[in-house]
């Protein structure tokens, strides 16, 4: 890869001719033209995220450039072979093909068709959206056994199973691999979900299995003679089958979007948060002056949803939203220091709280509302 002068951007580099001559610092060999392939290694590794890839990747030899664009367009007739990506269409890499050893097999063999398979002390083993040949005994997880295709089977190593993903399946870690946490190792080598907890739907990216926690703190349950999950009765269900726990603080939100469809995405959102209404206080008497700074407060408690669903085209983006709300409780609201002036999510509070606890029952008879009014929850509900 080299750097374009005029604009400073990344480009291949170009078929360089032969300069003989008798000084090193001046001679060279010729080269063609370098190509371009999409990108192997990420240029930036985030943990437990997406990392992040160029653009494109500049390649030599093996590869051939295409007459007619920048990109490669098949690997060298001797000496390589090839093998495909899974990822777009038409993408592959090339590999050296040399001679193995009385000892060991080389890594690479170039098939009538051009493709690659691995030596008999190899096996292919999956890497990204490719498959690169791995010794049988150094390829762990993996190996050493090798299937009849070529691949490599998954080790008998008790923290190791084989897990089925979309095209295949792939051998992972229990106690490496940060997603197969909620795994075990069954009877027959596969990957199943731990006791306590249960399957929920697969992975849409990868096809893999998930699993979720079924402890008595967790918002899933397993079904009735089943192993799959469901929310559990007083948690919050999201789109796509998640489940959370519902908010219980004042200013709390939960939230989730799924798409589902290609072109259909659905977002909902629970809040538990607070209505606070203040009156001036009256005269009660005759001749009593009306208070300037007296204020009668009430706190509604309250529980909001929002279910905001898009459709998005080629050409136009249309959402709609439903909102819904369900007051918990109408009480007396009192002065506090330690309430703060406004909640988390945006509600002023003007430093009132209810005088009574949530778990103060007898408070709430005593002064409380027996029937609050959801519609004051309303203004609340215009949620972002």
């Amino acid at each position: 890869m080299i750097r374009d002068n005029a604009t400073g951007v990344c480009q291949c580099r170009a078929q360089t001719a032969a300069v003989n001559s008798s000084d090193p610092l001046l001679a060279t060999l010729a080269q063609e033209a370098a190509c371009k392939i999409n990108p192997v290694e990420p240029v930036v590794k985030v943990s437990g995220g997406s990392d992040k890839f160029g653009t494109f990747e500049c390649v030599g030899l093996p590869y051939v450039k295409a007459a007619d664009s920048e990109n490669c367009a098949s690997c060298t007739a001797t000496g390589s072979c090839q093998i495909d990506r899974t990822q777009g269409t038409g993408n592959f890499l090339c590999f050296a093909v040399k001679n193995g050893t009385a000892e060991k097999s080389d890594p690479y063999r170039k098939k009538p068709d051009g493709k690659c398979e691995c030596g008999v002390d190899q096996c292919l083993k999956p890497k990204g959206d490719h498959f690169v040949c791995r010794d049988l005994t150094g390829a762990a997880p993996y190996g050493p056994t090798k299937h009849a295709d070529g691949m490599c089977g998954c080790s008998a190593d008790k923290d190791v199973c084989r897990l089925t993903v979309t095209g295949g399946f792939r051998c992972v870690h229990m106690s490496k691999d940060n997603f197969a946490q909620g795994y075990r190792r069954s009877h027959d080598g596969s990957c199943r979900c731990k006791f306590g907890m249960c399957k929920a739907a697969n992975d849409p990216a990868t096809g893999r299995l998930e699993c979720k926690s079924a402890m008595p703190d967790a918002p899933y349950i397993r079904k009735k003679d089943s192993l799959d999950c469901e929310c559990k009765p007083g948690s919050c269900s999201f789109p796509g089958g998640e489940c959370k726990a519902c908010p219980k603080l004042p200013g709390q939100c939960e939230s989730h979007c799924a798409n589902t469809t290609s072109s259909v995405i659905s977002c909902t959102k629970f809040c538990r948060t607070v209505g606070i209404t203040r009156v001036q206080a009256r005269a009660t008497a005759q001749g009593q002056l009306q208070s300037a700074t007296d204020t009668i407060a009430r706190e509604v408690g309250c529980f909001v949803e929002k279910v905001t669903t898009c459709t998005i085209t080629a050409s136009s983006k249309t959402c709609v939203q439903k909102k819904s709300a369900k007051a918990l409780y109408d009480c007396p609201a009192i002065k506090s220091g330690k309430v703060p002036m406004r909640l988390s999510d945006g509600t002023e509070t003007f430093g009132y709280q209810s005088m009574c606890g949530e778990e103060d029952l007898e408070c709430q008879i005593q002064n409380c509302g027996r029937n609050p009014d959801s519609q004051k929850c309303m203004p609340q509900s215009m949620l972002t």
